[in-house]
């Protein structure tokens, strides 16, 4: 089936929403992950941003061929416009993502609905295996395993959310009336983030469910130009996720201080890796800016076990009080192996 008017799938049951581009190697192999899954009522719904090569073709045979296929196109370019096209036209109890290089384990889907037992469980998280040639780690380590978790109990809990979109299991009515912000990398922690206004409880298992397969242009990995514009915008995407809380009541207003922090982190990291000096510095200033509207300090204080978290990472983003103290840091960051440095931040 294939139609780009407004399509509605599926009753109940699993909705797999995935935006794709340029991805014709690929997306046979991620496809095939999903309807190899041992579910009843499943929904593929794969939404084509603008392709220019042949992935379309190889999406429509499988939505001829298979009636659980659904292929859309984009409204709009951007493959969070895509995932929103993908959200709008299901009709299921549940939404999960997949990005177009990546795969499923064997079994995932049903492994995320068995924790989904009680009607006040809103999402699942699971882990990720990423994968890199021969070379593959497990992604997350989470504190609360043995049962679902009450955000309005245990609101700390937010902070083993990881921002990917990827590994979850939703319940779609977290996303009525949430536009999906179309930024260039930040993408997922817009959209993770603002669903959380409205979960009840959420559960926990490190088994891994997804296998993201590193590629150096695959969806979430591709390596982007860094402009002082695509800072701005992923600095204005997370105070879209901080105005949208407060909206309705700053429920987890210390919380988010520190996924801010672990934000504004993300972005250094990504500034630090710019080569130009004068773009550089450009783009330290306004993520500088950002973080010291955003980040309130005196309501990290209060989120639970956060606070060396806190102190290290304000040293980090607001301490540079020049653009010298950054260049200063820079340097002993590239002489660093990456993933090291990396980890020492956070």
């Amino acid at each position: 089936m294939s139609n780009t008017s407004q399509v509605h799938v599926g009753g109940g049951g699993v909705a797999v929403v995935v935006p794709y581009f340029n991805a014709e190697e690929y997306i046979a192999r991620s496809m095939s992950s999903v309807l190899a899954q041992n579910l009843a009522n499943l929904t593929l719904i794969m939404v084509d941003d603008f392709s220019t090569d042949g992935g379309r073709v190889v999406v429509d045979d499988y939505a001829r061929r298979d009636p659980r296929v659904i292929s859309l196109t984009s409204a709009e370019k951007g493959a969070n416009c895509a995932r929103y096209r993908g959200v709008a036209s299901a009709n299921s109890e549940f939404v999960m993502f997949l990005d177009s290089d990546d795969e499923l384990t064997p079994g995932a889907i049903q492994s995320l609905l068995s924790l989904c037992d009680s009607p006040d469980i809103d999402l699942v998280c699971g882990n990720i295996e990423s994968v890199r040639g021969s070379y593959t780690e497990k992604l997350y380590t989470f504190r609360y395993l043995d049962s679902a978790v009450s955000l309005d109990e245990r609101s700390d809990a937010i902070l083993d959310i990881p921002p990917t979109l990827c590994a979850k299991l939703f319940r779609r009515h977290l996303f009525h009336g949430h536009a999906f912000k179309n930024v260039p990398f930040t993408q997922d922690w817009n959209v993770t983030y603002s669903a959380l206004r409205r979960v009840n409880r959420v559960r926990f298992t490190e088994e891994i469910l997804y296998r993201y397969i590193r590629r150096d242009a695959s969806t979430c990995g591709a390596k982007r130009v860094m402009t002082r514009d695509l800072i701005a915008s992923a600095c204005e995407s997370w105070k879209d996720v901080l105005l949208q809380h407060k909206a309705e009541g700053d429920r987890f207003k210390p919380e988010l201080s520190i996924l801010g922090i672990r934000f504004f982190i993300e972005m250094l990291h990504r500034i630090v890796m710019i080569p130009d000096l004068e773009v550089r510095r450009a783009c330290f200033l306004v993520c500088q800016e950002a973080a010291r509207s955003c980040l309130e300090p005196a309501g990290c204080w209060h989120a639970r076990g956060s606070f060396k978290e806190f102190v290290r990472a304000m040293a980090v983003i607001v301490g540079f009080n020049s653009f010298t103290a950054f260049e200063t840091y820079r340097v002993a960051f590239m002489a660093r192996d990456a993933r090291r440095a990396r980890s020492n931040w956070v």
